[in-house]
């Protein structure tokens, strides 16, 4: 996972906890069958997840850290 690899855990915290939720939350919904809301919340997961990486990116770039 690319925001894993950017160390979004530690630099975007809230946006990696949001796609976190989001995703087990996905999970939860998909076993109790209901696809349609599982799916909205993994398309949110990857949103959240695809910002926490872009944050930590940036934030990586403006402190002089190497990617």
């Amino acid at each position: 996972m690319a925001a894993h690899d950017s160390g979004a855990e530690r630099l975007a915290s809230g946006l990696w906890l949001r796609s976190d939720e989001q995703y087990r939350k996905g999970q939860k919904l998909l076993l109790e069958k209901d696809n349609e809301s599982a799916r909205a919340c993994f398309l949110r997961a990857i949103e959240y997840s695809e910002k926490a990486e872009n944050a930590s990116r940036l934030k990586k770039f403006e402190t002089g850290e190497t990617l």
